[in-house]
């Protein structure tokens, strides 16, 4: 790994950035199969699994870049925001469970990284101000990743992995704090907050099998609310 940490324009921005890669022997796996049970002589069907773990022949490899700029341009105000590059590459591995009526592939089969976007970015815009005797809170915030693999090996030869959906999520927060009521030491502060302010809709955890198909996991819708905060 490589990198540098580096602040300047009078100490109002801050750079990180950060390059590595390494490689991994005989990386585990663990594969996945419905459990075989027979009653009288007859296979029946069963949502039972198993599993088996083996290790991908040679050597796999990860590289990346990470980078991370914060700027205050003014009094008050943090412009921040960050980039990660993530690439993985793992041997083809044969399964050791049959995929097609009952028979064995010994052909390596691909394999998918898991929950690991390729691309992944944020940014945040924070502003805090005094008024009134209070304090003026602001918070905008963007999340992006480039969708990831739930599983690392197809369901089939004739159905492939499917890849989770790319996702742009956008959350703020606005809140007035360190208000005092009387001559007390108590401050309370108000808040409102909204989390996926654009009410984006996507399918960012995906998996299928010949039997369903595609199936997946949709996340949150836009929720909001207040918050009433007291400090003593």
């Amino acid at each position: 790994e490589i990198g540098a940490k580096t602040e300047f324009w009078n100490n109002r921005a801050r750079l990180n950035v950060a390059a590595y890669t390494g490689s991994y022997k005989d990386i585990q796996l663990d594969f996945f199969a419905n459990y075989d049970q027979i009653v009288n002589g007859v296979l029946l069907t069963t949502t039972r699994t198993t599993s088996e773990t083996t290790n991908a022949p040679g050597k796999g490899r990860v590289k990346g870049v990470e980078v991370d700029l914060t700027l205050n341009p003014v009094e008050g105000l943090t412009l921040s925001g960050s980039y990660a590059y993530n690439s993985v590459k793992i041997p083809a591995t044969v399964n050791p469970f049959p995929q097609t009526n009952g028979v064995f592939i010994t052909t390596p089969v691909k394999i998918y990284p898991v929950y690991t976007p390729q691309h992944a970015a944020s940014g945040a815009i924070d502003y805090e101000a005094p008024v009134g005797g209070a304090t003026l809170r602001l918070h905008l915030d963007g999340n992006f990743d480039g969708g990831y693999y739930a599983n690392y090996n197809d369901p089939s030869p004739a159905l492939a992995q499917p890849k989770g959906d790319k996702a742009f999520i956008v959350n703020g927060r606005i809140a007035l704090a360190d208000i005092e009521l009387g001559k007390g030491e108590a401050k309370f502060t108000v808040a409102a907050w909204a989390r996926n302010l654009f009410n984006e809709q996507h399918v960012f955890y995906k998996t299928a099998s010949i039997e369903r198909g595609v199936s997946g996991f949709i996340n949150d819708a836009r929720t909001f609310g207040i918050e009433i905060g007291v400090k003593m």
